[in-house]
């Protein structure tokens, strides 16, 4: 069962699926230095180690929204290099940027 606050972000994530409202990507550069394996394994700990963060939200036989922890989807860290941008092409879809 969702709780009342669930219920109203659910609502409003279906009524607008095209936003990110809740969802804030970001890039964030990393130092050449960093054992990216190492880092990726421990992301992955952390959220396996946490069952909220592989919660889902399905629609129950009753028709209301249900939470429903799934353990059984194996847990994804991916590493995606990407190529050198700009600081004003970063900044212009950084949230809260100035």
């Amino acid at each position: 069962m969702l709780s009342q606050s669930q219920l109203a972000i659910y609502a409003e994530c279906m009524q607008h699926p095209e936003e990110a409202t809740y969802d804030q990507p970001f890039l964030l550069k990393l130092g050449k230095g960093v054992d990216l394996p190492r880092l990726q394994a421990a992301i992955k700990k952390a959220l396996e180690a946490h069952p909220y963060m592989q919660c889902r939200v399905v629609m129950g036989d009753d028709g209301e929204p249900k939470q429903y922890i799934d353990t059984e989807t194996p847990v994804e860290v991916p590493i995606i290099k990407v190529e050198a941008v700009p600081l004003r092409r970063q900044l212009a879809h950084t949230p809260g940027a100035v």
